[in-house]
């Protein structure tokens, strides 16, 4: 009996169970969660939150702090429209690259403009200390199952293979309606808006909720997500 793959296989469980990251859920229902990172921005948020109300879906914000303190009316119309914020710290920083205090304070600050229960590292960059971090504050730690690699300015006709391939009944899915990648900032989403157009048209039969109207009353996928 090989005891050292054992005793992992009961740390890395134990350690998921402490600072797991929820990634999906198990259903047979058709529902997903569409996720949508570093905004609010000023333009494609609000074009995005028109697009969502003509199919009648429901999103999640992921918003950073200091863009939902410069567009405060855009917060309240994604709250009043029936979506949901979670937060992506205040400034866009890799946490793990971070001192304790430092981590502390980009989760926290966002706290007095976000009110949400839900975070998303940049980058899904995280390591044990930093889950904990979040996990003190009262925050469930959520990633994805998938993305669509819209930061790379992606043809839509690819993005959309790639999600018909992919999604599958509970998915939660990484998009965004503003970029941070190697410190530019993408505000070029007409890929986007045209592969979410194709998506809600053509794949009628998902619904597409909210990360709270996903996770209740049904079991996670929780992973050990360490990078």
């Amino acid at each position: 009996m090989n005891i050292s793959y054992y005793w992992e296989r009961l740390l890395n469980k134990s350690l998921k169970d402490v600072v797991g990251t929820t990634t999906s859920v198990k259903t047979e229902e058709k529902v997903a969660a569409l996720t949508f990172d570093d905004g609010p921005h000023p333009s494609n948020t609000p074009q995005l939150l028109d697009l969502l109300e003509e199919f009648n879906a429901k999103a999640t914000f992921f918003v950073i702090g200091e863009f939902a303190q410069e567009h405060p009316l855009i917060i309240d119309r994604i709250v009043s429209e029936g979506h949901e914020l979670g937060n992506h710290t205040w400034s866009h920083k890799d946490l793990p690259k971070m001192t304790l205090g430092k981590v502390y304070k980009e989760i926290q600050s966002s706290s007095s403009v976000i009110n949400t229960s839900y975070f998303r590292p940049p980058f899904g960059h995280q390591n044990i200390r930093t889950s904990l971090i979040a996990k003190v504050l009262g925050y469930k730690i959520v990633t994805w199952n998938f993305h669509l690699e819209d930061w790379e300015n992606r043809d839509s006709k690819w993005m959309f293979q790639k999600f018909k391939k992919n999604i599958c009944p509970g998915s939660i899915v990484l998009l965004h309606d503003r970029t941070f990648e190697k410190e530019i900032i993408n505000d070029d989403k007409t890929s986007l808006f045209e592969v979410l157009n194709k998506i809600f048209t053509t794949i009628d039969d998902y619904n597409f909720i909210t990360v709270s109207e996903l996770l209740k009353d049904r079991i996670e996928n929780n992973k050990l997500w360490i990078k």
